[in-house]
């Protein structure tokens, strides 16, 4: 099983032609506890710009890849899966 984390849906597309026969997934997620956004192990994750009010964890980004490569996620392909919490990107 090969994974594509892909931010560009027309990337996206492109790839799943010329691979048909893996599943191609793009995760966009929002803003996440990273050092990226100077996060470091508890801090608070308050974040306003969310319907939940916090950033999301690594784990809960890595969790969604998880099921993606798994076998209940076989079916789902081609399609950006937005992991925000309701923020609009």
């Amino acid at each position: 099983m090969f994974i594509f984390h892909i931010q560009n849906q027309f990337l996206q597309k492109v790839l799943k032609k010329k691979y048909p026969d893996f599943n191609i997934h793009a995760i966009a997620p929002g803003c996440v506890a990273t050092g990226m956004v100077n996060y470091k192990l508890g801090d608070d994750l308050s974040y306003g710009h969310n319907i939940l009010q916090r950033v999301a964890l690594t784990e809960e980004i890595a969790s969604l890849s998880a099921f993606l490569s798994s076998d209940y996620g076989r079916y789902i392909s081609n399609t950006p899966i937005i992991a925000s919490a309701g923020e609009v990107l």
